[in-house]
């Protein structure tokens, strides 16, 4: 919220900024405030790529809504949503995400499951959200501000969830996020999977 200088760079609402692990962050300032979403992670194991993220240096991506993408997964797999995204950080050198989600009412979705950490961060409306846990199915109710950190080979998604109303979701994940999508979950096991059309 607001307008956020980043040293040479203005920050409007929903512009991203990375700055790469022991790197000076460049000065912040706002003449009349702001509010900023701030993740703060460990280094990535590989020290090359670390390095190379250094040379890279800090960079920002503009949010744009002429950016919103198709995605083509969740299309392929059976979503009946218009489901878009809008990628922030695809990083070359660890291949860590961030990334945006819109969702449209009326979604219906298989289960899904990672193999890494994933997490989200809803940045507007309000989004019903079913985790498949060995001793029972979890309905987590998100609104505008909810955050989830999921580790990975949880099943989650399928029939249940949904936004109620259009929805924005911040999403990251420490490398490119794998997934593959179910029809059934029980128990914590996903079952049935979903063959791309």
């Amino acid at each position: 919220e607001g307008a956020l200088q980043f040293g040479a760079e203005r920050l409007a609402p929903r512009d991203f900024a990375f700055v790469p692990p022991a790197a000076a962050t460049p000065a912040l300032a706002s003449a009349e405030g702001a509010r900023a979403l701030l993740f703060f992670d460990p280094p990535a194991p590989d020290a090359a790529a670390v390095a190379r993220q250094r040379e890279r240096g800090a960079y920002v991506t503009r949010f744009d809504p002429a950016r919103w993408q198709p995605a083509t997964l969740a299309r392929a797999a059976g979503a009946t949503a218009d489901l878009r995204v809008m990628h922030l950080k695809k990083d070359p050198f660890t291949s860590a995400r961030t990334w945006y989600v819109r969702l449209g009412a009326g979604m219906k979705m298989p289960w899904e499951v990672h193999s890494m950490v994933e997490e989200g961060y809803l940045m507007e409306g309000s989004y019903v959200l079913a985790e498949c846990l060995p001793d029972r199915t979890v309905l987590g109710r998100y609104a505008a501000g909810g955050y989830f950190w999921r580790p990975g080979g949880i099943p989650h998604s399928g029939p249940e969830s949904g936004p109620e109303g259009p929805v924005v979701w911040l999403q990251r994940s420490p490398v490119a996020l794998d997934v593959a999508l179910f029809q059934g979950c029980a128990g914590g096991r996903a079952s049935e999977p979903v063959a791309p059309r």
